[in-house]
């Protein structure tokens, strides 16, 4: 039975539903009014220092071919296929919105997360005799070899970064997008924001399987946006090393009036703000923006600053270039592996 069957409801106890912002175009709506152009090295190298100037520790980075493209968690992009039939489309999804349909039950819940890794873990120790693993050295194994979980892939190194932002030749015609994540928001947690496969969190369960309701869930900064929870994995293979891997790990984000009012709509009145559907289509994760040299102050909103920085296409070929002559970036020592090996010569003769 659900909650609001055989209730009646006036006309203002209906169940808001999840609409797009006037504004809302696609996920770049939300990103455009703090992005930065990087069109060489230096450029990214005065960003970066800008960003680091505000943070004492360290910053997360991650580096998307196509800049319209949000920053969601393999197995929420999966989840999301299934409730639009199969495969997401942008298409559907603006059709969607311009019918002015509730949008909710298109994007996964937590519980929806949860409720696949337990299926995830069952089939893994079962069927792949995975048993002697924790939950989350299953996860990274299977992350590492393209399946869908929560976990996503970041890298201490701003240039690694880059180049996979630049390094699909196939993506030369439009623009690249890189994302900076700092750890905390301004209210110091008691916890720290790096993973250890300890008694804690290297368990047979996962550990955010114990926060069963939005109330645990904010009382353990889960799903908040305000604690960016890294993990650096036990070298599983040689290209996590070469990739300087990190995997930050998070909830989907929890909805409320409270968390909403801040995120202002840059350029509209000040009560205008982004809606959940507008949030959930940038990101699993919340992406609270701000420009480099500036970081999130304010206590009551307690958010971990993030930052993004917008690549144009016609600047690709030259980072490329640049990143392998100056830096030595290439293929080969980003997948120094042979399935690496594979992959490069799988393209080259598919060319």
């Amino acid at each position: 039975m659900s909650f609001f069957e055989g209730k009646v409801l006036g006309k203002g106890n209906q169940p808001r539903r999840w609409l797009h912002s006037e504004e809302y175009e696609s996920p770049v709506s939300i990103f455009k009014g703090y992005e930065v152009a990087v069109t060489s090295i230096s450029d990214l190298w005065n960003s970066m220092k800008k960003i680091q100037d505000v943070h004492d520790s360290r910053l997360l980075w991650r580096g998307q071919s196509n800049h319209e493209w949000g920053l969601h968690s393999s197995l929420f992009r999966v989840l999301r296929d299934q409730k639009y039939g199969g495969r997401f489309s942008a298409e559907v999804h603006d059709q969607l919105r311009d019918q002015k349909i509730d949008l909710k039950d298109r994007y996964p819940s937590e519980n929806d997360l949860q409720d696949a890794e337990s299926e995830i873990l069952r089939q893994s120790r079962t069927g792949w005799r995975l048993d002697s693993l924790s939950a989350m050295e299953i996860f990274a194994r299977i992350q590492h070899r393209g399946g869908p979980t929560r976990l996503i892939d970041f890298s201490f190194n701003p240039l690694i970064a880059l180049w996979f932002a630049v390094s699909d030749s196939s993506q030369d015609e439009i623009d690249a997008r890189l994302f900076c994540l700092a750890l905390k928001g301004p209210v110091a947690n008691s916890e720290q924001a790096d993973v250890r496969l300890d008694s804690d969190w290297g368990g047979y369960e996962p550990k955010w399987h114990q926060w069963e309701s939005d109330d645990d869930r904010r009382a353990n900064d889960w799903g908040t946006g305000s604690l960016r929870r890294f993990w650096v994995p036990p070298i599983y293979d040689s290209r996590m090393l070469a990739q300087n891997s990190v995997f930050v790990i998070d909830g989907v984000p929890i909805s409320g009036k409270q968390i909403q009012s801040s995120f202002h709509i840059m350029g509209a009145p000040q009560n205008r703000n982004w809606k959940m559907a507008d949030l959930l289509s940038a990101g699993s994760l919340y992406l609270k923006f701000y420009e480099p040299g500036v970081e999130n102050k304010t206590t009551s909103r307690n958010f971990a600053s993030t930052y993004t920085l917008r690549i144009p296409a016609k600047e690709k070929p030259g980072l490329r270039a640049q990143l392998e002559t100056w830096f030595g970036y290439d293929a080969a020592a980003i997948y120094p592996d042979v399935d690496g090996l594979r992959q490069n010569l799988a393209q080259l003769f598919l060319t």
